[in-house]
């Protein structure tokens, strides 16, 4: 489609932004090439500037464009998918970057109270805590703030985890087989702290995913709170149905 239906039930301002959107993705405006005027869309498609507007804000909230007051609308940098299968490292290496870490924080605590309930320890028990700012060829992509108790891995701070993947140490040194990952997401703003470490400005949307690994025998292996750029990055999951008989 490359004209509107103006017959259709789809409402005018959605058929427009399909219409661009497609255009964008097929490579027709360029990363960072400057999209027509809204003046100019609107007499292209016949269509009032209330409509453009609105197709373009649904392009935004996409991720798809930035627009910029006194310059117009520009598209923008894609976004790359995350799966939720998958570690950090791992994912870094599909998407041909060089994975690395700076870590902030490797240390062994007793958890409280509150921290033992959460991860179903005993109060007391010795918990790694490890929090690290995530690369992709240099640049920041999440910060991470991983729980590990310590009964599977007892001497896991031997490990340097500027450049070790955490999956992989478990694994590869530790024996430890994860038979479930749990995955929660949501949203929230940059703090002053953490949009310091990620290179935004303080509010910009942040993805957060938290993350419970659980052993074979139903033990906790590790928690993970990571906070991830919205701008660059988003998360994708597919449900595959089976078949009934």
């Amino acid at each position: 489609m490359s004209e509107l239906d103006f017959s259709s039930p789809v409402p005018l301002y959605h058929q427009l932004a399909e219409i661009l959107e497609r255009d964008i993705r097929s490579g027709k405006y360029a990363v960072g090439e400057q999209l027509p005027t809204a003046k100019e869309l609107a007499e292209k498609y016949r269509v009032g500037l209330q409509t453009v507007r609105a197709a373009l804000t649904q392009l935004e909230n996409k991720g798809l464009i930035t627009r910029h007051a006194g310059k117009g609308t520009f598209v923008a940098e894609r976004r790359s998918e995350f799966f939720l299968d998958r570690s950090f490292t791992r994912q870094m290496r599909e998407l041909g970057r060089t994975p690395s870490s700076r870590v902030l924080t490797s240390e062994v605590r007793p958890a409280d109270q509150a921290l033992a309930a959460e991860l179903g320890l005993t109060p007391g028990a010795p918990v790694f805590h490890l929090y690290r700012v995530r690369y992709g060829d240099g640049d920041p992509v999440s910060l991470q703030y991983t729980l590990v108790p310590t009964h599977h891995c007892p001497d896991i701070t031997s490990h340097d985890f500027s450049r070790e993947s955490l999956y992989e140490v478990l694994s590869h040194c530790y024996n430890i087989e994860i038979s479930e990952i749990i995955h929660t997401i949501s949203c929230a703003a940059a703090t002053p702290e953490q949009a310091s470490l990620l290179g935004v400005r303080v509010r910009t949307p942040l993805l957060i995913i938290r993350t419970r690994a659980i052993a074979n025998d139903g033990t906790l292996v590790e928690q993970t709170l990571s906070y991830y750029r919205a701008d660059k990055y988003e998360y994708r999951t597919t449900y595959a149905a089976k078949g009934t008989s």
